[in-house]
């Protein structure tokens, strides 16, 4: 399994706005993608601090939801959220 995190940085105004697009847009996309095993997204907007942690089947897996969240990325950079990702091989638990 491949486990990949998402920082997010911004003004707590385009965190907030994160929070609300991504409950929109952002979870469906994700929850769509197959071989998502899990997805836990945190945000603390007053922080300008936000992270989405997802694991994946395989890395074909998580590679197809890079091209799925392109939009939001576009979308977030234009609001000022910087985002970086981080693949991980799973250990497991």
């Amino acid at each position: 399994m491949i486990g990949r995190i998402a920082t997010l940085t911004g003004s707590p105004e385009a965190l907030t706005q994160f929070q609300r697009d991504f409950v929109d847009q952002g979870r469906t996309v994700l929850k769509s993608q197959t071989g998502l095993a899990s997805l836990q997204v945190f945000c603390n907007a007053t922080e300008g601090k936000a992270a989405v942690i997802t694991t994946w089947k395989d890395s074909e897996a998580a590679n197809g939801a890079i091209s799925a969240m392109d939009g939001m990325r576009k979308q977030l950079a234009g609001i000022g959220v910087n985002v970086s990702l981080q693949d991980y091989e799973t250990l497991g638990a």
